[in-house]
Order: C-alpha cells, then structure tokens, then sequence
C-alpha cells in the first residue's frame, strides 16, 4: 500500500514503442474546429494545485507493482491500452475513495452513450448508472506533437484543429463541457465556457510531477462530474455546430470531386493480381501496383508512365475530397510545378489488397525532407528549398489555403536538381486567419531546413 497522494504525483511509465515511426494513420474524421473559438486554459495548472492541495489523499491505495513499462506500442489500440493501465488504473483507486459517485475510466461501451453518432476512445463515468461525465480521444505520439502546442501561441497550433475538432465533436453529442486529447506523452485538457468559447489547457507531459497527468486528471474528473453537463439546447443546435465546425476545403467541390478523371494518355495496364480498377463517371480505368512507398501510396503502372497513387479507405473520404479540390483548384489556377499534377482519380472498384478510393499523380524526384539530415544541406540547397517551398505556399495563399499540419514527410527535395515537391494536401483549410506567405504554418514545419 502507499499514500494516494504519492500515487497521484507521480510520473507516467515511458512507453516502450519499436524505432519505426509510420505504424498507423491518425484519422480525424474530417472535423475541424474553428480557430477563431479556441482559447488558452488560463490558470489550469495552479486549480490543479490548489485542488490537490485541499483535498485529503493521505489514504492508502494499493501500491503500483511496476513503474517501468514491459509492453511494446505499435498502434493507436495498443496506446489506449497503456493509457488505462498506467492512467485510469491508478485514477480509479483513488476516486473510488474520493467521489460518492464511484467515477471509472471505461470505453465508449461501457456508458449510456447514444454512440449512433460518434465514438469516443476513452470516457471517465459512473459506474452506478453508466452516467459518462467526460470524454477523450488518444493519438499516437509519433503521429501527432501535442508537446509542442502553445495555446498562447497560435502558430503552434495549425496541426491541433483536426484532433480537437474531434474531440470537440464528442463533446457536443455528448452534451458534456469538458474532454481531453491525449497522446501519453503529452495530454491537454478542453472545457466549454460559452456557446462559442472552448479552452485548452497547456500539454501536460507524462513525464512532470508539478503538476503530474494523474493529478490533472484527479481535478477535471472533479470539475466535470459536478459542473460538467450543459442543457442549454442552443449550446448544440445547428447554427452553433455550423460556426464550430468547419469542414474541409474538399467537401464545398465534392460534387466535382465524385466525378473522378479517367488518365488523359491512352492505353492502360494489363490485367493481373496486381491490378487495381477504378470507377469514374466516364468509365474505369486499371492501373498496376509494383511498389508500396509509404502506407496507401504506392508506385503504379498506367501503360508505359509509372505514377503514384494514394489510397483513401471509406473513413477517409472527406481527406479524399479535399486533396482532390485543392489539386483541381492549383490546376484551374495554371498548375504549379511544385505541386504533383493531378493524372486521374476516382473509387476503386476491383483490387485484391486494398479499396476506397485512388488518386492517381505524377511521380516526382526526391527524398522527403524527413530521411534528410539538414546538417547535410548546403546553405545554396536551403536557399533554394525555401525559394522554391515559398513559391509553392504562395500558390496556396492566392487560393485561399493553408496546410495546417505540414511536416518535413510532405516535403520532396531532390538534392541534385534541387527541385521541391509539396505533397499531401489532405489537411487543407481555408486561410481565415489570414497567414502570410513567409511566415505562415507551413514554414514552422520544415524550419531546421530552411536557411
């Protein structure tokens, strides 16, 4: 046994996760939320203090039998796992002790939850009736930088707005004013304040004890159990989750979009195992796998060109939409050769491994920034990478886009043509802050490559 106290403040295990960085796609269902109503949490971490310092955790609770992770992390499912072995387990101790109501971390199952609509990873609820007081979704650390968002500092948080739309999503069909988004290593707390007004707390790291993940826990599981529920209809109608949400650039083109493009060239692949038919509303066309380059994109045959082609399964459909937009919008607009060009695209009907739908794009030189050391670019390389990478996000700016979540992955170089290639337009958003050009979201990601 140990004091509930020392249990609380300290430290979360560090996960054990294999060296390779690319298991898994972080999906946010295609909500994102509206910058213009997100603000910082102020204060968070001192109520968290000041809470832990009025409440009695002398008491005793079993002790925790390993303080070192003996597990291996491979996806979002295995994280959720160790997210309530080393959170919920020891949350749960104490609050059965600490609350009448008897509060438990369960999954989305294991409440009252209409789940028609959306299912959270993760809720916190009573385990008398079921009744969910909080709700949080988990993404993997290796896939989302959640440590280093800045609530006071607004460019850091282009690559947020996806995650915390969907969390937010939860939050209104849950008629609940408090969620959390956690990758482990790094957990933030939401509330709701007013009809447009949503907080975030600073990312609170697994690895601090002042305050520690589990004692911020202790104290939104308090606030949200008495505090937490909203009956205001208004808070959920329509006309609020109209101005909170937004969605992609994609879904405003998608009746374009659900045309598909059949390839311009003539001829096509020959059929076999390897081939892959697509449907548009001129007919299909085949293409032939050969290579997988990263997860869904692979090298493929259309007669003699060899292409890229990306496949988005059905709960990616909407990032579907909106890559294809903003390829059709730089196309309307002259093209730009920093950009792939756009071959053919539409639902893939026959295959043997994979379905959804394809997107078909030239096959550009280069390594993506992300397998390049920048200790290795010359100054001349980093000056031209940014001329180049510049002009790419002025195309986008006279668009009217953004790339909210833009990292050195989406980024060709090829270090002797130095030429520059922005790829994965999937995270578009319509530039209502008004970014610049130089200085803007994109930048902030490939910055140690940049002169």
């Amino acid at each position: 046994m140990e004091p509930a106290n020392e249990q609380l403040k300290r430290a979360l295990p560090t996960i054990l996760q294999r060296s390779s960085k690319t298991q898994g796609i972080s999906s946010t269902r295609g909500v994102y939320i509206c910058e213009n109503y997100v603000s910082e949490w102020q204060g968070f971490e001192q109520e968290v203090g000041a809470y832990i310092s009025a409440t009695d955790l002398s008491f005793e609770v079993p002790a925790e039998t390993c303080e070192v992770e003996k597990v291996l992390v491979g996806n979002e499912s295995s994280l959720v796992g160790r997210f309530l072995q080393n959170i919920g387990v020891p949350l749960g101790r104490v609050m059965s002790v600490l609350s009448s109501q008897d509060l438990l971390f369960g999954d989305a199952y294991s409440g009252t939850l209409n789940l028609s609509k959306s299912i959270p990873d993760i809720v916190l609820l009573r385990q008398s009736d079921g009744v969910v007081t909080l709700v949080g979704e988990i993404k993997p650390f290796w896939l989302l930088a959640l440590e280093t968002m800045d609530p006071a500092e607004p460019r850091s948080l282009s690559a947020l707005f996806g995650p915390l739309g969907q969390l937010v999503r939860y939050m209104f069909d849950t008629k609940l004013l408090f969620g959390f988004l956690s990758t482990y290593n790094a957990t933030i707390f939401v509330r709701r304040t007013e009809r447009f007004r949503f907080e975030i707390s600073r990312p609170i790291l697994a690895a601090g004890t002042s305050p520690s993940v589990r004692q911020c826990f202790a104290y939104v599981a308090h606030i949200a159990s008495t505090s937490g529920f909203e009956n205001d209809p208004s808070f959920y109608d329509e006309e609020a989750a109209s101005k909170v949400f937004r969605n992609p650039i994609g879904i405003v083109n998608s009746s374009r979009v659900s045309r598909g493009r059949r390839p311009a060239t003539q001829g096509g692949s020959s059929v076999s195992s390897s081939s892959v038919f697509v449907q548009t509303s001129l007919g299909s066309f085949s293409v032939e796998l050969f290579d997988e380059i990263a997860h869904r994109v692979f090298k493929v045959r259309f007669g003699a060109e060899i292409l890229c082609m990306k496949v988005f399964d059905e709960d990616s459909v909407d990032f579907f939409d909106t890559e294809i937009a903003g390829y059709l919008a730089i196309e309307e607009m002259g093209g730009s050769t920093v950009f792939p060009k756009l071959v053919g695209f539409g639902e893939i009907i026959l295959a043997n491994t994979i379905g959804g739908h394809a997107m078909i794009i030239s096959l550009r030189a280069g390594l993506p920034l992300s397998e390049l050391d920048p200790a290795v670019l010359s100054s001349e390389q980093k000056v031209m990478l940014h001329s180049r990478f510049t002009e790419g996000i002025d195309v986008l700016r006279h668009l009217g886009f953004f790339l909210h979540d833009l990292n050195p992955s989406n980024v060709l170089f090829d270090m002797k043509s130095m030429e520059v290639t922005i790829v994965d337009l999937e995270s578009l958003l319509e530039n209502k802050m008004g970014w610049p050009i130089e200085d803007g979201p994109e930048a902030l990601g490939i910055s140690e490559y940049l002169p």
